[in-house]
């Protein structure tokens, strides 16, 4: 990220340029919201994805324990689910296979 210079070359400096190139074309972090750094060997703990307009939470078992946000196989507005302990909303509720990107 490079930050921003109000434009030093016109009187009314509406034209701002980066002050320097950092040169990075492809950045790891674009279109994510966050990571998770793991030790190796270490199995998946519970954890928060958002996946096409929706809000999912995972249990340490890669089951998606609720979920909210858009499902157009069911509804036209948001909905919230939440599984019960050791159920996943999608495979075991809904019987719809778990979107994916």
């Amino acid at each position: 990220m490079s930050l921003h210079d109000v434009d030093k070359q016109s009187d009314n400096r509406a034209n701002p340029r980066p002050n320097a190139d950092d040169g990075v074309v492809n950045r790891m972090a674009h279109n994510t919201s966050g990571n998770t750094n793991r030790t190796a060997g270490l199995g998946v703990k519970q954890r928060m994805v958002f996946k096409n307009g929706l809000i999912m939470t995972y249990d340490s078992h890669n089951r998606v324990s609720s979920v909210y946000g858009y499902i157009p196989e069911l509804s036209s507005v948001p909905v919230l689910i939440t599984a019960k302990e050791g159920y996943d909303v999608f495979t075991d509720i809904l019987g719809i296979s778990t979107p994916i990107t």
